[in-house]
């Protein structure tokens, strides 16, 4: 009997946006039901100083930034945008296999983080802005065996 093995690449943006000390809860409310009705937003985390709003890969991430100027928010420079993929190998058994993964993945322009999971087959990465595409991760990994 064949069984398949479902692959799965899960790319999300999250945009953390600073909050200016003179808003207070009502308009990050306000900023919440604005946001969370666009198409494509997953989840919305606050904190007193910041918003963290992650989205699917297919969100327009200008019409949040658009939608978060337009109620008084700013966008950090430093980490406004990343992205974290959460992507199944297979072919990864061991520790050694985890950290060559890493390290290639880590050596991809934008790349910040990678933690490799052998027990479970899978990696999780952050990258700046939208990442590295399916290609560019098959492509650093695919001459030691491994696929996505």
């Amino acid at each position: 009997m064949y069984h398949s093995v479902r692959r799965h690449v899960h790319i999300m943006h999250t945009l953390r946006i600073q909050i200016h000390p003179d808003l207070t809860s009502q308009t990050a409310g306000q900023f919440e039901d604005v946001v969370k009705k666009l198409s494509g937003v997953i989840s919305i985390e606050t904190w007193p100083d910041r918003v963290e709003v992650n989205c699917e890969d297919n969100v327009d991430v200008d019409v949040i930034q658009a939608q978060c100027r337009d109620i008084g928010f700013t966008l950090t420079d430093e980490d406004a945008q990343t992205s974290t993929a959460n992507v199944s190998i297979s072919g990864m058994t061991c520790q050694s296999c985890e950290l060559l993964i890493e390290k290639k993945w880590k050596a991809i322009p934008g790349v910040r983080q990678v933690k490799a999971d052998a027990v479970h087959g899978c990696a999780e990465l952050v990258s700046d802005g939208i990442g590295p595409t399916v290609a560019e991760l098959q492509t650093a990994i695919s001459e030691y065996g491994y696929k996505i």
